[in-house]
């Protein structure tokens, strides 16, 4: 989740000063109208909603909002809108840490995911899931990840999807690969 780190009682006031680091950072006058359009519109939407200022920033909140307003460009400006705020310690983001089950080159790939702000949030939980269920795979298989190979990925997938009970019908590549020698 991402929360506001300082007081903030104005949001309005935020999205002033970030269309005035916009400006000062000589972005077009278009994409500042498009970025002030879309931060109006998220304004109003967190006051028809009434909105608590402590969870204006959550991902339920802001897919509600793409999915009431369609604002045109509302994930781009957003990102950049919420990048300032980083930038500028006003929000701190703790979704990832309530990952203290994954070893650490887990965890820092999710916090990379999460930084290029590419994947919606659902995609983003689809990964952590993933890798949740593949790091206490590994653990109970007591394999670490230097005796990782193709073998324990298949053996992963494959207990994976019993286990959902989903049967694929396009046979899994790494399946046909493990079947040639790779010594």
């Amino acid at each position: 989740m991402i929360r506001l780190a300082k007081d903030t009682n104005d949001i309005s006031i935020l999205i002033s000063d970030y269309l005035c680091f916009l400006i000062d950072r000589n972005i077009t006058s278009d994409i500042i109208d498009i970025h002030e359009s879309v931060l109006h519109l998220f304004l109003r939407f967190i006051s028809e909603n009434a909105i608590e200022t402590f969870l204006i920033f959550a991902s339920k909140v802001l897919d509600q909002f793409y999915r009431d307003y369609h604002p045109k460009n509302g994930r781009t400006v957003m990102n950049g809108f919420l990048r300032y705020l980083k930038m500028n310690n006003i929000v701190c983001d703790d979704l990832i840490a309530s990952d203290n089950d994954l070893c650490g080159i887990f965890s820092d790939y999710l916090k990379f995911f999460q930084r290029c702000g590419t994947a919606q949030h659902n995609r983003q939980q689809q990964v952590r899931n993933t890798l949740k269920a593949f790091n206490h795979f590994l653990l109970s298989n007591q394999v670490s990840l230097n005796q990782l190979n193709i073998e324990i990925i298949d053996r992963f997938l494959f207990e994976t999807y019993q286990a959902k009970k989903v049967f694929s019908t396009i046979p899994h590549c790494s399946a046909r690969v493990s079947q040639v020698s790779l010594s």
